[in-house]
């Protein structure tokens, strides 16, 4: 279960960088329509959960899934209206709808009557800690990959920055007052940052004993600013024809940024900590008029430069690489290629490809695999295929915090608002999942139980 939840967490960063991207070039509205049916190749996993997975196999086998998506970069809302459907009775459907802005989603649907859920999603960190404190149910990677969550933990720290050292567009120094001001807002708000604290303790759950590290190298961020990156000095940035290069007192190249023509490339390459780790990154992007490139690497390993007193350290908190070639922009004929590795105790460990082909008809086929290793060959892992076609938006996505605010907000119910909620929905739930539950495999319906079952939300779900 968890390799699979690390598959999807892979794909969906993959798929989520590209929507972004998509949405700063072309018009202000999209809209598509799409008809897909997903293959899972359970034979592929390890042999202790291999027969759980191979009934996820059998009841995705027996589901297509139907849909329109449409979404607005200017006013940051989504509309997705999603139909899954039994193949062997397509009049067993059921569907939903999940609708609005990064920070505030609803969900509706048949099977709740007119109740529609709302997700606050400023909250959602904190609910996935206490999902895997209470029921060790690994929310907190899902969470984790919600571009908002991560922004809205590190907001403080950037608005600080943005205060101390503002945008900058030409050669300056920043003088090492500012940084020693900023160092000291910056623990004051470590110390009161609730948003942040819950996402360092998200991310140090997933590194079990290792997370402490993680813990003690963020609350070392403002020394570490001062001592190591700019040695009590100031820092240099010159800006020069498309390039933005930031140095030390040393003359150590701490970021530069390029850019010419559709290709933007960056680097940061810090100095290693206290604790002899060493932060790097590097991105590399480019467009067309029909495709997206992408080339990402990074890790943050320690280093035998430095001495350091405890040296039962792990050597690689994280290494992570990514590659995206020619993923399509718009519908047309497209071949195109992704792989991403990601090692380290931090995160889940995983090594997975990606490929697919998409035509001018919006014919789409997406293969995720298991890389070659010396002495094998790949393994399919996941199969994609259907159709994607442009459609012409009902409405333009707008929407805002306040409309969802009426809603039952899902990460703060109680034990009054739950038993509300459930005497509202539970006959249209009933009656509308009847017929769909009937059309599925047993063996499919048995994994979903057991999984209910192993992490406690069976009990939780009886107890009300």
């Amino acid at each position: 279960m968890k390799r699979s939840v690390a598959l999807i967490t892979a794909l969906l960063l993959l798929l989520t960088f590209a929507a972004s991207a998509r949405g700063e070039n072309e018009p202000s509205v999209f809209c598509y329509d799409f008809e897909f049916r997903i293959s899972l190749n359970g034979d592929v996993f390890p042999a202790r959960n291999r027969s759980h997975m191979q009934g996820y196999a059998e009841l995705l086998d027996s589901l297509e899934f139907r849909g329109n998506i449409a979404w607005c970069p200017a006013y940051e809302s989504m509309d997705l209206n999603l139909e899954i459907i039994p193949i062997s009775n397509p009049d067993a459907s059921v569907s939903f709808r999940l609708y609005g802005i990064p920070s505030d989603l609803g969900l509706s649907s048949p099977l709740l009557g007119d109740e529609t859920i709302w997700f606050d999603n400023y909250v959602l960190m904190e609910f996935a800690l206490k999902t895997w404190n209470n029921l060790h149910f690994p929310l907190q990677h899902l969470a984790l990959l919600h571009p908002y969550v991560t922004v809205s933990a590190f907001s403080g720290l950037t608005s600080l920055w943005d205060e101390q050292v503002g945008a900058v567009t030409k050669s300056l120094s920043v003088s090492a007052e500012s940084l020693e001001s900023l160092s000291k807002a910056w623990k004051d708000q470590m110390r009161s940052d609730s948003r942040l604290n819950y996402w360092i303790l998200a991310l140090s759950s997933a590194a079990s004993e290792q997370g402490d590290i993680l813990s003690q190298e963020f609350e070392n961020l403002p020394d570490y600013l001062l001592n190591q990156v700019s040695l009590g000095k100031n820092l240099n940035v010159t800006v020069s024809r498309g390039t933005e290069t930031w140095t030390n007192a040393a003359g150590d190249t701490l970021f530069s940024r390029s850019e010419e023509g559709d290709t933007v490339s960056w680097t940061l390459s810090l100095p290693a900590t206290s604790n002899g780790y060493v932060p790097f990154m590097s991105v590399s992007s480019s467009r067309s008029d029909t495709g997206l490139s992408l080339s990402a690497t990074g890790s943050y390993q320690r280093t035998s430069d430095v001495s350091v007193p405890d040296e039962d350290l792990p050597d690689s908190l994280l290494n992570f690489s990514a590659q995206l070639d020619s993923f399509p922009t718009v519908v047309s004929d497209a071949d195109f290629s992704g792989n991403l590795t990601v090692s380290g105790t931090l995160l889940p460990n995983l090594n997975l490809s990606v490929r697919g082909t998409l035509t001018e008809v919006g014919e789409l086929s997406v293969v995720m695999d298991h890389p070659v290793v010396q002495g094998g060959e790949s393994k399919s892992v996941l199969t994609l295929t259907g159709r994607i076609t442009p459609a012409t938006p009902v409405a333009v996505p707008q929407y805002s915090a306040v409309e969802m605010h009426r809603y039952l907000r899902i990460f703060g119910v109680n034990d009054q608002t739950m038993n509300e909620f459930v005497q509202k929905t539970a006959r249209p739930l009933f009656f509308g999942i009847l017929d769909f539950l009937y059309e599925l495999p047993a063996r499919g319906c048995q994994s979903v139980m057991d999984d209910v079952e192993d992490y406690g939300l069976l009990d939780m779900m009886l107890d009300q």
